[in-house]
């Protein structure tokens, strides 16, 4: 039995399809080069987000773009954690993104990672503010190993 197609959204709708045919219906549709090279291709400025990092802007794809993404052109995809290690400081999160393809199974991995705490200005220790460290670093690890596969890449490049 065919799960449903998943739910669209009006951005992804907008993702240029220029060259690449009608999206795969099915897991193991496409090859890995149609895969990578849906994938590849510039995103709308609606799916990506940016964030000060280091005194820098920076433009990133958020974890839930991602698996919009993932679920139009890389239909049956799935997410497994094969690692997470916790340092005195940082938690490292090693997680495998596999892509079904007409050319068998393609799986990439990839390492995030988060600090567990911060300092202030004034020298106190304190928990992150923002999330948690575990699903920072493993949101991190998933949108590296779907880079690997050509989505987003180009924001690198900058």
């Amino acid at each position: 039995m065919n799960a449903p197609a998943p739910k669209q959204t009006a951005a992804l709708t907008a993702v240029p399809t220029a060259g690449i045919q009608q999206p795969p219906q099915q897991p193991g549709e496409w090859t890995i080069a149609q895969i990578t090279a849906a994938l590849s291709r510039p995103l709308p400025k609606s799916i990506t987000a940016s964030r000060k990092q280091g005194g820098k802007e920076i433009t990133f794809i958020p974890w839930n773009q991602v698996n919009r993404v993932l679920d139009k052109y890389a239909i049956g995809w799935s997410w497994s954690i094969l690692t997470m290690t916790i340092s005195n400081d940082r938690i490292f999160v090693t997680g495998r993104l596999t892509v079904p393809t007409a050319d068998g199974e393609v799986s990439r991995d990839a390492i995030g990672t988060e600090l567990l705490k911060e300092t202030t200005r004034d020298g106190e220790i304190r928990e992150r503010a923002y999330g948690d460290p575990s699903s920072n670093a493993e949101s991190m690890a998933f949108r590296r190993a779907a880079a690997r596969f050509g989505l987003g890449l180009y924001l690198y490049d900058k």
